[in-house]
């Protein structure tokens, strides 16, 4: 009986031991999606010749809710782009999940390591205006325990 004991507590403790290494620390990606808008040029700002210059700085843009989808890399080949804007309306590559960004632009997604194109979805068109030295479009790298910071600019109505 006491070997029996023995044996109930030590298996115990190895459940818990294996429990322990059973859980998993959250990786994945977190930022802002933010609207810029009218003239970007550098200038007097504010001025009545360019009303609209404002500061140019995700400090002072808007955040705004928009449906975001995370797709494994996505190479310009891999879509079908409206002319030479940075609009598409066909991606070639897999989906991974979307979501969709809080009314403040917030988001955050729990991802496995690796890298991801993020795109938004502007009307019925994905939207994406960041390239890679490979033509990756929009290209973020998820590490181990660690989420990776994003700002999502949709700057397709400002003048720079």
């Amino acid at each position: 009986m006491k070997l029996l004991s023995i044996f109930i507590i030590a298996f115990s403790f190895m459940n818990i031991g294996c429990a322990a290494k059973k859980i998993q620390r959250k990786q994945g990606i977190q930022g802002v999606v933010y609207q810029v808008t009218g003239n970007q040029m550098p200038g007097i700002k504010n001025s009545k010749a360019y009303p609209d210059n404002t500061e140019n700085n995700r400090g002072e843009a808007p955040g705004f809710k928009t449906r975001l989808y995370i797709f494994e890399t996505t190479n310009v080949n891999q879509v079908v782009q409206q002319k030479d804007s940075p609009f598409y309306s066909e991606i070639k590559s897999k989906l991974i999940l979307e979501t969709v960004s809080a009314t403040d632009g917030s988001f955050k997604v729990d991802l496995p390591v690796g890298s991801y194109s993020i795109f938004a979805k502007i009307g019925t068109l994905y939207y994406a205006n960041r390239f890679d030295e490979h033509n990756n479009i929009f290209l973020v790298e998820v590490k181990a325990d660690t989420y990776t910071t994003v700002d999502f600019k949709v700057d397709y109505n400002a003048v720079y």
